[in-house]
């Protein structure tokens, strides 16, 4: 698989962990306190490993590496970061399922 293929598969993952983080956000209104403090935080951690990944994608993208191995390896653990965060998201609204595919 060359880079721009992985990038824009990734690209279209990040468009879902948008949308999962919008919902997120409305149903943040519900929480009170303490709870909504840290989802609040969680949440804003996740929007910026978003961010990050928005922009090493755009670059892996760009530039097309032949050997892109390292920034894989580097946007593959902020994935999980992220799923990981996620988790922590909907263990606050007390919810069994995460909403990402597979956890």
């Amino acid at each position: 698989m060359d880079a721009k293929s992985y990038c824009d598969g990734l690209n279209n993952g990040l468009v879902g962990w948008k949308a999962k983080l919008y919902d997120t956000i409305r149903k943040m209104d519900s929480l009170k306190g303490h709870q909504k403090e840290t989802v609040q935080q969680i949440v804003d951690n996740l929007n910026q490993v978003i961010d990050d990944l928005d922009t090493r994608i755009e670059r892996l993208a760009s530039e097309c590496p032949v050997d892109f191995t390292t920034d894989r390896d580097e946007i593959d653990g902020r994935l999980d970061h992220l799923e990981k965060g996620w988790k922590k998201v909907y263990g606050i609204f007390g919810e069994e399922e995460y909403g990402v595919g597979g956890a």
